[in-house]
Order: C-alpha cells, then structure tokens, then sequence
C-alpha cells in the first residue's frame, strides 16, 4: 500500500504522512507562525544571575540558529530571563541561549555580576568563541574501526574492581516534583569505585505562557557516610554518570524547544565533583556532521544520543544526525576522538563490561564485542535474538554475557563467545526490567531466575521506579509523596542483598520438575481446536501440533493439561478516523469495526494456567482506498479479510513452562525488603 500507517492515542487513530495519504489536522498558517515565535520565547534555559544596564536603544536580535531576528531593545535581565521592548511596546522574554553568539557577547559585555550557575562561567567564557562555547570533539587524527571479519574470540574475564558494598539509603529532598517528571535511564550512577553517588531528576517544562524553566534537580551523594547534597542548576541536564574514581560528572544538555530541530541540543557538560557543587571542567559541543539530512541542511550538528565512561579520562559518545549515527571515543582534556565506528544500529544503549575493558554494540544484525581502549573487534555472538531488540548485560564477574529479548533469555561465555544457555520468559522484551543479580541470578521483570533450573524461584513486588545492580546491592529509587499538591517531596535511593538467604537456601539443590514446570519436555498434552476456528482450521492444527512435538511432548486425548485453540467475537467497536484539511466532510469521522480475539489457553480442568491471547485494532486505511467508497464500508471489508491464521501459524509455544503459584514474595519498600 503506498499510504501510510496509522499510530492510536487512545482511540483516535492519526494518519503518518506517505505518498496519497491523509495528513494530520493542522492548524492555520497564523498558528503555525505564533507555535514558532512561541518556541523560540520559551526554548532553553542558561542561568545569568547578573543586573544588566537598560539599553534604550532599539537593536537587532539573532536566533542561535541564525535563522530568526527581531528588532528590539534590551530592558534588562531579571534573574534568568532576558528582557526585550519590540517598536511596538510589547516585551518579550527569552533565556540566554536562544541567542546568537553575539547577542550573547553583549550581554556579556554588559554584565557585572558573577554567575551562580556551574557551567555558566564555561559557557560564558567561550561565548564569543565561532563554535559556540567548549570544545569541538575532533575527528580528523580517529581511526575508524569496525572490521567485521573472521575473529578469534579472546576475552579475558573483566569484573568490577568494587568490593561488594553494604546495604544502605540515600534520602535525596527533591521538593515538590510532578509525577511526570523524568530522569534518564535509572537516573542514579554509581562512580565505578563505589565512593560517589549521582542522582538527577528533570522537571519538564510546564506548557505555554507559564513562564517557567526547565531544571535539573541534581543530588551528589557520599557513599561512606552516606550524605547527600542538593546542587543547585538551572540547565536542562541529562546524567550519564561519574567517572570510575568519582571525581567528575558528566551531562548532556538537551534544551526544550517543541522538539524542533535548533542546533543546539547535545552539548557534553563535564564537572569536577566538589564536597557541595560541580566545578566546570570542559564542554564538548555536538560534532559536525555531513549527513542525509530529511528537511535540514546538509550540514548538520550531531546530537548525543549515548554516552558511558570508559576511564578517568575517556568517553564513549554516540551522536546521530537524521540518518547517520557515529559511535567515538573521546579523550575529555583534548577533546580528541581516539576512534570512530559508523555502525548500521538503531539502540542507543552503551553496554561495558564493568570493569570497562569491553563493550557491546550492534551493527548490521551482528551483536559485537569491541576491546573499549584500542577498539579492536574481539568476536561477534551467535544466536542474538531474531527481532534485533533486545537488551544486553554482563555478570558481575565479567564472565557471562545475557540478552532479554522477543521472549527470550540467551545467555553466553563471556570468555570464549559461546552459547550456554537459552528459555523463554513470558512477555521477557527489550523494556522489561532486566539485570543480574548475582552470578547466577538475573531479575526478569518482578520475578528472580536460578539460569541454571531456567525457572522464576522468587518475585519482588517493586513499589520503586527506577532500579539496578550494582556493587553486590539491588539498588531503586522509592518517591515519597508527602504533599498534597500531587509531587514527591523526598526519594530514597535504597540497596538491599537480593537474593535473600533465605531463597537460596530454598532452592540450594534442584528441585523436581513438578515443582517448577506446568510443562516441561516428556509430558502429555492434549490438544483442543475450538469450533470458531472455522477457516484454516486443519493447517493450523497441524502447525500447532508440529510445534508441541517439537518440544518433546506427547500429544495424548486422555492427558490432564489441555491447549485450546478458540477465537472470539468481541463485537463492535468505535473508532475516529482523523483527516487533514481538504478532505471536507470526512474529517473525524466515527465509524465501528468488529473486534476479535485470538487465544491458545494452557488449561487443567477450567483453571488456566498459561495463555496467549490477541485482541485486533482497527485496520489501517489509506486515501486511494477511500477515495471510491465510504469510510465504513471500506473498514468492513478491510475487516472482513483480516485472517487469524498468521498468528496461530506464528505463535511460538514455550517448551517449558514454569509455575508461579508457588514463588515466595518480598516487597521492595522504602525501609528496604518486607516478606509477604
């Protein structure tokens, strides 16, 4: 079909633009001119606390991207805002750098306060400077690397050089934080030695004419005595760690701007990490990129996507520019790339190994193993998943490498490269909770796996938003809320030994089969085609029973457990089909298609133990195939031929299937664990 796809957002369905397609509904000219001036008031934030002389005289303003300008004279700057009188009386509000580097150089000149914002006096500084303050990274002297051949995998094991830290909290007063504020990641990092904490979090920006900016909350914590403290910082800042001895931070400033494209968005900030504040140690601004730009020019800037620290003095960085993406690493004190590689790879994750001698990364469908300091190829794995996304972490020990993906866990020998182990993990994908635990547990979701019996022998119920391992502790952040405003006045940061004990004592020799698998290689199984599979119903049998052979079970009319096939009518349902103007008449419009249910039940008796079940949307909808006959009718048709073959034909069935219904619990709270 040469239209388009549809994306829901509740039941609205919005057409994605492509040739003979809807667009989306758009508002007039006016107010696409107004959501542009808007963006360029109320983009990013930079902290000037200086007083300005008022400037009477009327001045042409430049936009950083030097696209807009604007004649007006300058009234002054009231705490972080710059303020301008247009001809007409109106004033306008803006922050600094939304200016061009020579807006911003006047104002500097005119400046006479010291300003209290860490990263301001560098920003400042090199203000004046044509690559727009800090450095540029340097890719002329970089190797590229990348040679996918032949390899001969040797890895030796590289673990943490942390001993294992004990369990304890970290109280961060975040004040009155919206629910739908935001962190990157986990948003709490660890320095590789375990002496210094980092935990940001980000208030998004509230919506239009509100007058409000962005800010990072950004909290430094001593891992000894356990004491935090509050930095203040009024740049919108992504963490991406500390360095492996703690005495630095590195950030990414990622402005607001409606998402449009300001040439800005990317700049590393990297600090020292001081007793109570973060000194300014360098900038790195995005890097120039020659790419296939879609509606900018071919010249564009390199927005950071990724970064992780190698050493005291290395980062990788992971910039992408449209269609381009390029992977580096950088040197922080000379800004020079030692490295680059331009993989075909669309995860922006960064996995080291923790020591930090290896990292994964994808290129093209290979999952590779790169030595981090030479970057030389070690090997690549066999066996990724089929769907590509997936992620990837390394045991404590370095020696294990795991990936959770398309409902699969595969493990593999860190050292030699080769495959050890693999089960399915029911709905385990690449946005499942995922991390090892300890050298022979990985948590999956809520739920703690022995990989050795392939089965879930625990469930931590997670009252916590963001988690992962790290020094020998489980470590999540739990938000308090204490007022009555809808915020969290107060996160705790807390570490706790998973697994318990207890558990291991439970299940410190193998258990039988019974006790962990409803279904396991060996057994009998009975099959059930339900009579609503009336189209295809032989072919999907045969298929279904082809599967359950192949998993080493016997198919048997008398046996306890039972698969049944069955699809169900789930009756009519609402949709609005939006169009773009020029489509008189057909704009919102509200039309029903018949839903339906596809289902493979496990079930003992009437009690079901496993399922799978589908539910269809409505279908999508191009231009052409309206353009003849009415919206309705076309979605009953379109209906009408949509087939549940495929996915019965596709489904995949488990070769074991473990029990939940005997799994002790824990859960996770502020005070730590509490057994259920």
């Amino acid at each position: 079909m040469n239209g388009f796809s549809f994306f829901r957002c509740d039941e609205k369905r919005f057409f994605k633009f492509g040739r003979g397609c809807f667009q989306p509904r758009l508002p007039d000219a006016g107010a696409v001119w107004k959501f542009i001036a808007l963006s360029l008031v109320g983009g990013w934030s930079v902290v000037l606390c200086s007083s300005l002389a008022l400037a009477a005289e009327m001045r042409t303003w430049t936009d950083s991207s030097e696209t807009f300008t604007i004649e007006a004279s300058l009234i002054g700057v009231d705490g972080e805002k710059v303020k301008l009188k247009k001809a007409d009386g109106k004033t306008l509000t803006l922050t600094l750098d939304k200016l061009s580097d020579a807006d911003r150089s006047f104002l500097q000149d005119n400046a006479s306060a010291t300003p209290a914002n860490p990263f301001e006096a560098a920003e400042r500084e090199a203000s004046s400077k044509k690559s727009s303050g800090g450095k540029t990274v340097d890719l002329k002297g970089a190797k590229t690397i990348g040679d996918y051949g032949e390899t001969s995998w040797s890895c030796p094991p590289d673990p943490s050089p942390l001993n294992d830290l004990p369990a304890k909290k970290f109280s961060f007063k975040v004040g009155n934080i919206p629910l739908h504020s935001h962190s990157k990641d986990c948003g709490f990092f660890f320095s590789r030695g375990g002496q210094k904490v980092l935990y940001a979090i980000q208030v998004p920006r509230p919506p239009i004419g509100e007058g409000s900016d962005d800010v990072t909350k950004i909290f430094l914590g001593d891992v000894d005595s356990g004491k935090t403290t509050l930095i203040k910082n009024s740049l919108c800042l992504t963490p991406y760690g500390l360095s492996p001895d703690g005495t630095r931070a590195m950030f990414v400033q990622e402005p607001w701007g409606f998402g449009l494209h300001n040439g800005q968005k990317g700049k590393i900030h990297i600090a020292k990490c001081a007793s109570n504040k973060l000194e300014p140690f360098t900038i790195l601004n995005p890097i120039e990129n020659q790419g296939r730009s879609r509606g900018f020019n071919d010249q564009t800037k390199a927005d950071v996507d990724g970064a992780a620290w190698v050493s005291n003095d290395l980062i990788l960085v992971r910039y992408s520019a449209s269609l381009d993406r390029i992977l580096v690493l950088v040197n922080i004190n000379t800004g020079k790339a030692l490295w680059k590689l331009n993989p075909d790879f669309i995860d922006k994750s960064i996995v080291l190994s923790p020591g930090g001698k290896y990292f994964l990364v994808k290129a093209g469908k290979a999952q590779m193993l790169i030595e981090t300091a030479t970057g030389k190829t070690v090997g690549t794995l066999d066996g990724v998943p089929e769907t590509g996304q997936a992620k990837y972490s390394f045991s404590p020990d370095g020696r294990k490498i795991a990936s959770c993906g398309d409902e699969m866990i595969r493990i593999w020998n860190a050292t030699t490269g080769k495959p050890e182990e693999a089960f399915f993990v029911d709905h385990a994908n690449s946005s499942s909770m995922f991390t090892w635990v300890s050298n022979q547990h990985l948590l999956i979701g809520s739920k703690l796996f022995d990989i050795t019996l392939q089965a879930p022998i625990w469930e931590y119920v997670a009252h916590a938003d963001k988690a992962y391992f790290f020094g020998g502790q489980f470590w999540y952040v739990v938000r308090t809320r204490k007022s009555t405003s809808g915020g969290n006045d107060e996160a705790t940061l807390v570490g706790v030994t998973i697994p318990q004990k207890k558990v291991l004592e439970r299940f410190s020799s193998k258990q039988n089969d019974s006790g962990l698998f409803v279904i396991r290689p060996g057994m009998k199984v009975a099959l059930k085609v339900d009579p609503s599979l009336s189209k295809d119903r032989d072919e999907i049998q045969r298929s279904v029973e082809e599967k359950l052979r192949n998993n080493d079970l016997t198919l048997a009319n008398d046996a306890p457990l039972t698969f049944l096939l069955k699809v169900t009518q789930e009756g009519d349902q609402p949709v609005t089909y939006t169009a773009g103007p020029g489509m008189i008449g057909r704009e919102g419009t509200k039309v029903k298609f018949k839903q339906e249910k596809y289902q493979i039940l496990l079930q003992q008796g009437n009690q079901t133990l496993w399922s799978r079940i589908n539910v269809t949307g409505p279908p999508n909808v191009s231009l052409d195939e309206i353009s003849n006959a009415s919206l309705q009718s076309v979605v009953n048709r379109k209906t009408g031929e949509r087939h549940y073959k495929d996915w019965f034909l596709d489904l995949r069935i488990p070769a074991k299937i473990p029990r939940t219904d005997n799994l002790g619990k824990s859960t996770l709270t502020e005070m730590g664990l509490r057994d259920n």
